[in-house]
């Protein structure tokens, strides 16, 4: 189902509780359903964005929109800090802020599965990005 987009600064800078298979599931639906519903102005979207403290996101990549739950970044490559420029569904305008151009996520995929996995480039950034959102980080 398309949720509408938080914009409360102050809910949205709270921390979310872990995503739980026996009660959560349709949150994954509900985040891919709003991030296509937006169309080339969405990249990635975290469930705080859509007024649901869980840890789930929704990160595109080439095949498509990925849930991510659970995610973890464990590994960051320090010499690879950039200063990068990003816009948000829930905030007007852009901001710049700091990134890393390679990270490791240990997540959970919609299957259950346990994935570890590097990414780099703009990917990187969009997951470093929406697991702010889980830890209640805004740019």
């Amino acid at each position: 189902m398309i949720k509408e987009i938080v914009k409360d600064v102050e809910f949205l800078k709270q921390k979310s509780e872990d995503f739980n298979f026996e009660t959560d599931t349709d949150l994954i639906q509900d985040l891919l359903d709003t991030a296509k519903h937006h169309g080339t102005n969405c990249v990635g979207l975290a469930a705080p964005q859509i007024g649901v403290h869980k840890r789930a996101i929704v990160v595109l990549m080439s095949t498509g929109f990925r849930p991510m739950l659970n995610p973890v970044i464990f590994w960051k490559d320090l010499k690879s800090k950039y200063n990068a420029v990003e816009g948000c569904l829930s905030l007007d305008g852009e901001r710049e802020t700091k990134r890393f151009r390679r990270i490791k996520v240990k997540y959970t995929n919609e299957n259950g599965a346990t994935i570890i996995k590097q990414f780099d480039g703009y990917q990187a950034q969009i997951i470093q990005h929406e697991v702010d959102h889980l830890n209640g980080v805004l740019i």
